[in-house]
């Protein structure tokens, strides 16, 4: 979830800030948020570093974390996924074969 806040005049950042930084410790997905503005944003941003919440101050920098976060989602999937069996399986395969036809042959050399 992005959550992004340009104060106006009746906005109240820090309400607002406490209250997403409470959703985000409920929720078992991603939560970032932008808070654009000036010194009078700061006392929110405090909200959101002491709550954990991964706060920015522009859209652009949220938006390219969340694309990391996503290609390093994917990624992990890729690596979740079986390789294919490969030729050196088979190979050993039948030298696996050979050498127990040896052994039940009692061969000594």
């Amino acid at each position: 979830m992005l959550a992004v806040l340009t104060p106006q005049a009746m906005t109240e950042p820090v309400a607002v800030a406490e209250q997403v930084a409470s959703i985000a410790k409920k929720s078992h997905k991603p939560v970032l948020v932008v808070w654009m503005g000036g010194a009078q944003i700061e006392p929110a941003r405090q909200v959101f570093r002491e709550a954990v919440v991964p706060n920015y101050r522009t859209p652009d920098t949220a938006v390219e974390c969340i694309a990391s976060i996503v290609a390093h989602y994917e990624n992990q999937q890729l690596l979740l996924q079986a390789p294919p069996r490969s030729r050196t399986h088979r190979r050993s395969d039948g030298a696996k074969a050979i050498i127990e036809h040896a052994l039940g042959s009692n061969r000594t050399c």
